[in-house]
């Protein structure tokens, strides 16, 4: 009896706590376009990229390119001697890809090494990058890669150009799961690559891009926020602006909203649901 009259104070004080119901906002069925979507950070990379490095210790002698500057395979890049007098001939380091300097990490006459350490941080002498394609190389979750297939578009924004979307598809997915350190080998990723279609010159390799990998889309299909959709026992109800509760089914579910498939049209008004009063009523039930 106790349990009984304590279990009728616990619902009344729900009541009491959570708005009435007939106060409860409201939503209005329309039409909209949902997608659903995966969205993953990654870095923009160039389709090829050349390191040009010291292939012996010794000193820059003559740099042949500038930043900027379109090169071409075979064309000489740098010549390196091993002596700051060396007066014999030294045969330029040459570039082995068709590209476009984007870093040069020496001057001349400063000293390279073959085996440079860690701890200076030495940077290659130059760095040629192949910018016909540029691509966004990200990592999936294992929770969300068996949604993903070769070709689905996807969407890409830059923290550089945060006012435009780039358009993409996707062009690799690994089989394997990428390799983490010890400490975090709960996480586990696959690599995924995508193509940038729509690139220009805003966007460059080292950036950082947010990838909206479309799933699914409906176009122009009733719905509603997820707030005003609950769910019980499997299937999914909704209470209109007069207080009938009916059944609805449900299509397409995004982070936000719901597609409704059937059991309402375009222009009801469906009450927010009250959670509270929602669990209040499962509790006087049992």
């Amino acid at each position: 009896m106790l349990a009984f009259i304590t279990g009728l104070a616990y619902v009344w004080y729900l009541r009491r706590a959570s708005p009435a119901r007939d106060q409860q906002p409201l939503a209005t069925v329309s039409r909209r376009n949902l997608v659903l979507k995966v969205t993953v950070a990654g870095g923009i990379t160039p389709a090829h990229s050349a390191l040009i490095t010291p292939p012996y210790d010794g000193y820059i002698r003559k740099l042949y390119v500038k930043i900027g500057e379109k090169v071409k395979m075979g064309q000489p890049i740098v010549t390196i001697g091993q002596t700051v007098g060396q007066t014999e001939q030294a045969f330029p380091l040459r570039s082995s890809l068709d590209g476009t300097v984007v870093q040069i990490g020496k001057t001349v006459g400063e000293h390279v090494s073959q085996t440079p350490s860690a701890s200076n941080g030495e940077a290659p002498i130059v760095r040629i990058d192949d910018l016909t394609k540029l691509y966004v190389k990200a990592n999936v979750a294992e929770l969300d890669i068996e949604k993903l297939n070769l070709g689905q578009p996807v969407l890409i924004r830059t923290l550089a150009v945060p006012d435009k979307v780039y358009h993409g598809r996707i062009v690799t997915i690994d089989l394997a799961a990428r390799e983490e350190d010890h400490w975090d080998k709960a996480r586990v990723e696959f690599p995924i690559t995508a193509e940038i279609l729509d690139q220009d010159e805003h966007i460059k390799p080292g950036m950082s891009g947010i990838l909206d990998i479309i799933i699914q889309e409906a176009a122009g299909v009733l719905a509603l926020p997820q707030e005003f959709v609950a769910e019980e026992n499997g299937h999914y109800y909704v209470t209109l602006a007069g207080g009938e509760r009916r059944r609805v089914e449900i299509g397409l579910k995004t982070d936000e909203m719901f597609e409704i498939t059937s059991g309402l049209k375009e222009g009801d008004l469906v009450r927010q649901v009250d959670f509270l009063a929602e669990g209040a009523d499962d509790d006087a039930r049992r």
